[in-house]
């Protein structure tokens, strides 16, 4: 789990226009303009319970991501972002959905 501080309030991002960039299962939005402290990256994710119906599977999903941010985070760059599941997320091939995340992460930072 990511420190307090590294951790994004959704609510204050969900509506803003980031660069964004998807694929099957993941949105990953960054917003620049929305960072209060510019040394520090910030992360959120969405899952929502009518993609996945039990909490534990989304707590699960959630911990999953979050860990894959833990790995990548020092190559990223200093911003907000957020992570957001699609409708139709695969949850059997957890190897895959780390690699799918992983590159979208890429992705947004060879867009900047």
């Amino acid at each position: 789990m990511l420190p307090k501080k590294e951790r994004l309030p959704v609510q204050s991002v969900v509506r803003l226009r980031g660069r964004s960039s998807r694929n099957n299962n993941f949105t990953v939005k960054a917003f620049w303009s929305s960072t209060p402290t510019p040394f520090l990256s910030r992360f959120g994710i969405v899952v929502s319970g009518k993609i996945v119906k039990g909490a534990v599977q989304r707590n699960k999903l959630k911990r999953m991501i979050y860990g894959v941010i833990e790995e990548i985070k020092s190559e990223l760059l200093k911003a907000d972002y957020l992570v957001i599941t699609n409708k139709n997320i695969a949850l059997d091939d957890k190897k895959l959905l780390r690699e799918e995340l992983v590159s979208l992460f890429r992705e947004i930072i060879n867009k900047k």
